[in-house]
């Protein structure tokens, strides 16, 4: 009888965790100014509140590609060192104007326009340096504990941004948002990406194969200063030749995604995903609330609960080793997709439709064993949805070339908030003219039914058995 001995999690690489450290500090400190700009703007009005919020999301949708493309081509890296002296800038500048002029709507939606613009553009750089800095066979766990920070960094932001805004004022939270900001501008400056796994690496890789076949071919003409652009699919390639004289190529992440397997049903599965669990705590859970009389403390106890449920998977994902992880290390090419086999995240959805359906069934018990259930429903709901993320996001990134990780990181992105602004108004729509409880329980339907198609496309990728 052979006795396998238990695999341990080797710790992260501390490079990683400075720049994971630095950049929750960072989102933290924007996160907090974000809920004061939207608190002083909701004094003004509905209309300013709702337009201050819109203006700062928005650029999300027209830059995200357009960030993707530079981060692949200049360098993750230095996007974010830009990006983040850039936010510096805007907030040192907004602390003052915020103390002379107060909180006038023109100034808070222009802080507004201005943050989420740069915000927007950085957004596929940060999404891709987990894999810049972390080994292959550690980016689940890498992944799992960024989003468990995140979302802390998320349940903190609100409750911080009320006390402080209450206690020294708007000025000092952008000064404190400014702190951090600088903060983060070091650790970017002192973090270097690990050998191998960078952009640059892939970029020098494609110059020196350009270079060569220049060489045989007897092409002749000077490379472009800087080499060649991160645009080509493998080094050596035709398209690695002709991405010298294009510029920014957008559309390069959609051919990449329709070329790797595996990568298009993985951003699809993701946005549907999103679209059916991001609406619940944001718009479901308080009108659920509102219509059962439990008051802003309850409520919000409950929307607790599941962001806890969401923490609670990621910590379980982040002390687990993915299998196979140990033969996968190494794999891949410099500009080649690593495939991650942490596991289905068909359960994740089951698991967030039986929490969802929880939700929605329990108020009709009526009383504090209403508000109860619907915490443990939502508490479900959440570590099915961490489970879910924590599971497909390693494929998604995993599977991506290293010459196009921020550009399928933006459509990672497009695909999440596309779909939830279409499925939170409709859902919305539901919930006034039926119930909460009717459109809790059509999320829990939806994402059954993608549980099933989760479920149904890893039976057909898995292999076929080995005759004996």
């Amino acid at each position: 009888m052979t006795v396998v001995a238990p695999v341990r999690a080797l710790p992260l690489p501390r490079p990683y965790l400075v720049w994971l450290s630095g950049f929750a500090l960072a989102r933290l400190g924007d996160t907090v100014l974000a809920f004061a700009l939207g608190w002083a703007a909701a004094g003004l009005g509905g209309t300013t509140a709702a337009l201050v919020v819109t203006v700062g999301a928005a650029p999300r949708l027209l830059l995200l590609v357009v960030g993707g493309a530079v981060a692949d081509r200049s360098g993750a890296r230095r996007l974010l060192i830009a990006g983040e002296v850039t936010l510096l800038a805007l907030t040192l500048a907004l602390a003052p104007a915020l103390a002379r002029f107060g909180t006038p709507g023109w100034l808070l939606v222009g802080a507004s326009l201005a943050l989420g613009t740069v915000t927007a553009v950085c957004l596929p750089a940060s999404g891709s340096m987990p894999r810049r800095l972390v080994p292959d066979d550690q980016l689940a766990r890498a992944l799992a504990v960024r989003q468990g920070v995140g979302q802390v960094v998320l349940m903190t932001a609100a409750p911080m941004g009320g006390l402080l805004v209450g206690t020294v004022g708007l000025p000092a939270v952008a000064w404190g948002a400014a702190a951090t900001l600088g903060v983060s501008v070091g650790v970017l400056v002192a973090v270097q990406e690990s050998p191998g796994s960078g952009s640059d690496d892939a970029r020098s890789g494609a110059a020196q194969a350009g270079a060569a076949r220049a060489r045989v071919d007897g092409a002749g003409g000077a490379a472009p200063a800087g080499g060649t652009s991160p645009d080509a699919p493998a080094s050596g390639s035709p398209a690695a030749g002709r991405s010298r004289t294009q510029g920014l190529d957008l559309v390069g992440g959609v051919r990449v995604v329709g070329r790797t397997p595996g990568l298009r049903g993985a951003l699809l599965l993701l946005g549907a995903g999103a679209a059916l669990l991001l609406p619940v705590p944001s718009v479901l859970v308080p009108l659920l609330g509102r219509a059962h009389g439990w008051g802003p403390g309850a409520t919000g106890g409950v929307a607790g609960a599941l962001g806890l449920g969401v923490i609670g998977a990621a910590l379980l994902a982040a002390r687990r080793r993915a299998p196979g992880a140990a033969a996968q290390a190494g794999t891949a090419g410099a500009a080649g997709p690593t495939h991650h086999r942490s596991g289905s995240p068909a359960p994740g959805l089951a698991v967030s439709a039986g929490g969802a359906l929880v939700l929605a069934v329990g108020p009709a018990l009526g009383g504090p064993a209403a508000v109860v259930v619907a915490a443990g429903g939502a508490l479900v709901l959440g570590f099915g949805n961490g489970t879910f993320v924590a599971r497909l996001a390693p494929v998604v990134l995993g599977s991506a070339p290293r010459t196009h990780l921020s550009r399928v990181q933006a459509l990672a992105g497009l695909v999440q908030l596309a779909p939830v602004l279409v499925t939170t108004a409709v859902l919305g729509a539901l919930a006034e003219r039926t119930s909460a409880g009717w459109a809790l329980a059509s999320t829990a339907a939806g994402l059954a039914a993608c549980a099933v198609g989760a479920w149904r496309r890893a039976a057909r990728a898995a292999p076929a058995p080995v005759p004996a």
